[in-house]
Parts: structure tokens; C-alpha cells; sequence
């Protein structure tokens, strides 16, 4: 605290306050703007008179606890998130936070504007208002589309990401922030803007995901399906291209992804696309390969305008007969463990119809659900291998050791009173959980925090560059080394020393 003829400034927030508010006033002096206090000796002796706990404040001064002091002489501060922030102490804490984050002065400005003219008057008694620094400062940057994460906001103004979300939260509610997540469309549209032939790539990769966005549904999230079905038409619009050039300058561009998940993602499809071509009358497969399919996309999409939708048994995509596959092999061990249950509990009257009146019950259940899904069902699985002899599974229930740790698992739940249907059931949720495209969405305004700067990009290709470069160098000495060096004396017929 430094005293002057007609103002005192403050050590802490450095601010200018009138002496004349304090001629009057008897009780502790403190700073209006941080809370500072300017006198200790009297905000001791006036705590230990009327205050039975020394750390909390008295008559309003301040809306958290104290966070304490050292001695009586010096001058108190309270820790930044903890003190009662005023709208310049916000002002200046949101400014030294976008000047860490390397902010424009354009984001400074509005993320100040937003929070001294809508979210504090909103949020005037929340305590800690240090969160709605960070939560403005957020919201800004996303709204802007810039490459801000909640982490780095957080450890920028000294709050934890829990509590930064939950006031962002709040400030959407409040003022209807809410987006939309994106669509593979919209990544379409960005991926294709540098392309040569923008329009055509575009147009044919929108038509393309419409028609094969179903094989991509378990190959995680859109973005590299997007980057996928644009390399696809990149190859059938501009001829000459390779596919791996392609696919780095795209990767290149857009952020976040990796080559390797891409290459996934084209396979797919053209997997897919061959089950498609092969109901085309007028495209012969002798000529169809996989390094020349993507020519193939607009036969595709003729087939569609004029003769409709392609035939169920070719539509459905490769993955959808893995999972019935999948199902049916579950079916038959459900059914094996059912039989091996019956046979463990009564022994003896397995020749006969003896069985469990609670397992029998199950068993006509599971009957019933087979044959209400024996339309799915192939010829792999036929009715000899879902109707086995009671003496094919007396020789399976003997042999144990062929068993997987899953017909164990099954066997168990069987015994402790689960019904097939309900393991079965199990089995279709957890597949519809692992095989839902849903798990990852991403955001309508965080288009732009996928795709890099050209700055970046150049700056990437140099690293690259020069990467090579030392590769050939250290190749090329290793050669001159190598050569310079004596090879081994191999003669065996000179004695040993």
C-alpha cells in the first residue's frame, strides 16, 4: 500500500482509491476493487472480537473464505480464483489469459464484450466468476472455429476443466448456443475446396457418400470417411492421379487424421462397390479391378436413376453378413451350453423327457425365437447343425476342453436363471452399441479446427523435406563408410594366435 496526499494505490490490483472513503469509516479498510485489506491491525483484533472463526469474512466483504495471511503487517491477498472479481478485475484477467493463448485482438475484444455485457449481469452472484472468464474465452474460440481446447483455457485461468464445462454449459442454455453436429457432407464441401476440378469432385463425393455412406458405419468417425470418399472421386475426376498422393495431400490438409485410417476407409468402399457392380448388367467384371474401380462410381449412380434401388441381397454391405454370422454362432452356443446345462443337472433322466420345468420353459422360448429368425439364417447354419442328437451333445458336454472362455460364461448364466432370450438380447444391444456410428460426432463449427493453415502445411512439407534429405545424406555415408571399411578375414586355414 502506498499513501499519497489525496488517493491510496493498492499493491495488489494497482488501483487508485479515494482516502475520503475512509474518514468516516470505522471498520476494516479494504480495497473496493480486489478486497485487499489496507489496515491488518484492525481487521485482527476486530476477528477476534466478533468472530468465532478466524478464516471466514465478516459483514460482506467478501462472498468466499479468506484464504489467509503471514503476518499482521502485511498486506493480505486472497487467491485470484477465490477473491471477489469485479468487472475490471475480469476485464484484466480475461486479457492476460488471451494474451497466453495468443488470442487476435478481435477475439480479446468480443470474448469482452460477451462477458461484461451478457454473461456477467447474467451471472453476477455466481462465486468464482474467474469460470466465466474461461467459459467466455471458450465459447468465442469456438464460435470463431480456432483450435482452443477446454485444457488449455482451463490452465490459463486457473479453474479445472470440470467447472469450465459445467459454466459453458450454463451460458449456452442461457443464451441458446446450441449446434448442430456436422455431417459427412459438410467435411465433403471443405475437403474438396483446393482440389483441381472443385465442383465435379464435390458433386460426384456428395452422390458417392449418399449411396455408400452404409459401408463406412464401423470405421469410427467421419472424418476419415469423408477424406475417403474424396479421394475416390478425386481419382475419377481428375485422371493421372495416384491414390497415395492423394491421400497425404488431403491428410496434409485436414487435421486429426491418419493415413492408415483412410486406406481402411477406401478399401471398404471399394469392397462395397464391387458388391454393387456385380448387379450391373452392362459393367463387365473381367475389366473391374481395384486399382480402376473408382471410374466405376458413375455407372453406380446411372444404375440407381434408372432402375431404382439396387437388390437387398446386394445392397446390404459386408459387414452386415459378419454380424449375422456372428449372431448365429451365438444362437448355436447358447443352445449347446442349454443342452450341457439340462444334461449336468438331471443325469439320469436325459434318455427320457425328465427335464426342468424352468429349463424347458426357456428351451421353447429360444425354439420359438429360432424359428421367427430362420429367415436371416444361410445355408451354413442348416437345421441338422441348430437340432443336434441328444448323443452328439453327450459328446460335447464330455469333451470340456473344447470349450472358449464365452460357452463357459454362457453355461453360468444359464445356471444362475438367465433365459436364452435374454443373453440373446444382450448380444444384439451390445452389438448395436459397438457398431453405432453415433459414438463420435463432431460439431458444425469445428469444421475449420480440422483443416490446417497454409502456414502450417508449408511448414510441414519442409520438415519432410528436409527429413528426407538427412535420410539420403546418412545412406549415402554409410555406403562410402562401408566401402572404405576391411571386410573379414574368412580364411580358415591361418592358425589362430
Amino acid at each position: 500500500m502506498a499513501e499519497f496526499d489525496n488517493y491510496i494505490v493498492c499493491n495488489f490490483c494497482q488501483e487508485e482509491v479515494d482516502k475520503d472513503l475512509f474518514d468516516d469509516c470505522e471498520t476494516v479498510q479494504s480495497c473496493p476493487q480486489c478486497g485487499s485489506v489496507f489496515s491488518e491491525e484492525q481487521v485482527y483484533s476486530y476477528e477476534i472480537a466478533f468472530a468465532k472463526n478466524t478464516n471466514t469474512s465478516l459483514d460482506g466483504f467478501f462472498e468466499t473464505p479468506k484464504y489467509g495471511y503471514e503476518s499482521r503487517d502485511q498486506q493480505r491477498k486472497l487467491r485470484p480464483s477465490m477473491s471477489t472479481y469485479t468487472k475490471n478485475q475480469l476485464k484484466a484477467a480475461l486479457r492476460r489469459s488471451c494474451e497466453k493463448l495468443q488470442l487476435s485482438k478481435e477475439i480479446t475484444e468480443q470474448a469482452q464484450d460477451f462477458l461484461l455485457d451478457k454473461a456477467y449481469p447474467t451471472f453476477i452472484h455466481m462465486q468464482k466468476k474467474i469460470r466465466l472468464v474461461g467459459a467466455c474465452i471458450y465459447i468465442i474460440c469456438r464460435n470463431n472455429d480456432l483450435t482452443v481446447t477446454p485444457k488449455q483455457v482451463a490452465v490459463v485461468t486457473g479453474c479445472t476443466v470440470f467447472e469450465l464445462g459445467n459454466v459453458a454449459k450454463k451460458i449456452d442454455d442461457a443464451f441458446g448456443l446450441h449446434r448442430t453436429p456436422i455431417t459427412i457432407q459438410s467435411l465433403i464441401t471443405t475437403a474438396c475446396s483446393d482440389l483441381p476440378h472443385a465442383m465435379k469432385c464435390e458433386e460426384l463425393a456428395q452422390a458417392l457418400s449418399r449411396r455408400c455412406s452404409e459401408s463406412l458405419l464401423l470405421n469410427g468417425s467421419p472424418l476419415p470417411q469423408a477424406i475417403a470418399i474424396c479421394v475416390l472421386a478425386s481419382l475419377a475426376v481428375n485422371k493421372g492421379t495416384k491414390q497415395r498422393q492423394e491421400i497425404a495431400k488431403l491428410c496434409l490438409k485436414m487435421s486429426q487424421v491418419s493415413e492408415i485410417t483412410v486406406t481402411q476407409c477406401i478399401r471398404a468402399l471399394k469392397n462395397y462397390m464391387v458388391t454393387l457392380l456385380q448387379a450391373i448388367p452392362w459393367v463387365d467384371m473381367k475389366y473391374v479391378k481395384m486399382s480402376n474401380i473408382h471410374y466405376y462410381i458413375k455407372d453406380i449412380l446411372k444404375y440407381e436413376q434408372k432402375c431404382g434401388k439396387f437388390p437387398a441381397k446386394v445392397a446390404n454391405p459386408q459387414w452386415c453378413h459378419k454380424r449375422e454370422v456372428e449372431i448365429r454362432t451365438r444362437k448355436e452356443k447358447i443352445q449347446n451350453a442349454l443342452e450341457r446345462v439340462r444334461l449336468r443337472q438331471c443325469p439320469t433322466m436325459c434318455a427320457t423327457s425328465g427335464k426342468d420345468d424352468g429349463l424347458a420353459a426357456t428351451e421353447k422360448l429360444f425354439d420359438a425365437e429360432n424359428n421367427l429368425n430362420s429367415e436371416i439364417d444361410s445355408p451354413v447354419a442348416t437345421d441338422s447343425t441348430l437340432n443336434t442328437d441328444s448323443t452328439g451333445l453327450n459328446n460335447s458336454a464330455a469333451t470340456d476342453t473344447m470349450l472358449d472362455e464365452e460357452d463357459k460364461v454362457i453355461e453360468e448364466l444359464l445356471e444362475l436363471g438367465c433365459s436364452p432370450q435374454q443373453l440373446q438380447e444382450g448380444f444384439y444391444e451390445n452389438l448395436k452399441t459397438t457398431s453405432s456410428p453415433l459414438n463420435h460426432e463432431i460439431q458444425e463449427s469445428e469444421i475449420e479446427s480440422y483443416v490446417r493453415k497454409p502456414d502450417e502445411v508449408n511448414k510441414l512439407k519442409r520438415v519432410a523435406e528436409t527429413d528426407s534429405g538427412n535420410f539420403e545424406a546418412k545412406r549415402t555415408q554409410c555406403k562410402s563408410i562401408r566401402c572404405r571399411t576391411k571386410p573379414l578375414n574368412v580364411n580358415t586355414n591361418e592358425p589362430t594366435q
